[in-house]
């Protein structure tokens, strides 16, 4: 799928770097915090109340983070925000040889 992702429009940071470099290979390094993400984001979220904008896609991201948050420890890496999800579908992220052409 990333490699999907990654040929099109859909590219990004995370594609690129995040995800396989800290998510795939079950590191969870990447280096920033939950409990930082989470106040940037509430910052984020607050300013946008502020303005009357619904910031609806931020508020989503926040509540994912916050369920990381609960379920973790507060200076768990931010890449661990898919745990959560991955116990949600009962399935886990791991790294896959791309398919043969």
């Amino acid at each position: 799928m990333l490699e999907v992702i990654n040929t099109g429009s859909g590219q990004n940071s995370a594609t690129l770097t995040k995800i396989p470099g800290h998510v795939l290979n079950r590191g969870f390094d990447f280096g920033g915090s939950l409990h930082i993400v989470v106040k940037d984001l509430e910052l984020f979220v607050a300013n946008a109340d502020a303005m009357d904008s619904p910031a609806r896609l931020a508020r989503a991201v926040l509540h994912s983070y916050h369920t990381a948050l609960a379920q973790g420890r507060p200076e768990d890496d931010l890449t661990t925000v898919i745990r959560p999800m991955e116990r949600e579908a009962n399935a886990e992220l791991h790294a896959t040889k791309p398919a043969s052409r």
